[in-house]
């Protein structure tokens, strides 16, 4: 595992309804993007 994704997601911490994590719990369900890459609001976009 890449040594700052593994950093990332230790210190990751999550709102409920903020990110993707967080609108899971929120909807204490299943969440579907259609393209992740959509996605701007998760604690990992800063890694590439």
């Amino acid at each position: 595992m890449n040594e700052e994704f593994r950093k990332v997601t230790l210190d990751a911490a999550f709102a409920e309804g903020v990110g993707l994590s967080g609108r899971t719990w929120r909807s204490r369900d299943l969440v579907f993007v259609h393209n992740i890459a959509d996605v701007t609001d998760c604690v990992r976009d800063r890694i590439r």
